[in-house]
């Protein structure tokens, strides 16, 4: 299994370790960072995960997502593997076990 590091822009989120992958969706196992927020935007970002983690375990399809549109859209969410080689992912969310998906 590969092990990349999960960034948006250069905000570091946390470890993600590849699972399954039935194209075009990827799912992994992911530890965020226990490091604390220095900037507004890291708050965001984990503000962001954490509603994406109340969906999925409270199954509720009404959660509100306007006020992260800009990170949803975003085209600067990356994976960066040991060689520091970055791969471009869509905006991720946690799945119902807890992972990490994405596309």
């Amino acid at each position: 299994m590969s092990a990349y590091k999960l960034f948006f822009q250069d905000v570091y989120l946390g470890e993600v370790t590849m699972g399954e992958a039935e194209f075009p969706r990827h799912v992994g196992e992911f530890v965020p960072t226990t490091t604390p927020c220095e900037s507004a935007l890291c708050r965001r970002l984990h503000a962001y995960l954490a509603l994406t983690r109340q969906e999925a375990v409270d199954e509720d399809p009404n959660v509100d997502y306007s006020e992260y549109e800009d990170l949803i859209d975003s085209e600067d969410w990356v994976l960066a593997d040991t060689e520091g080689r970055r791969l471009p992912i869509s905006s991720p969310a946690y799945g119902l076990d807890g992972e990490l998906i994405w596309c």
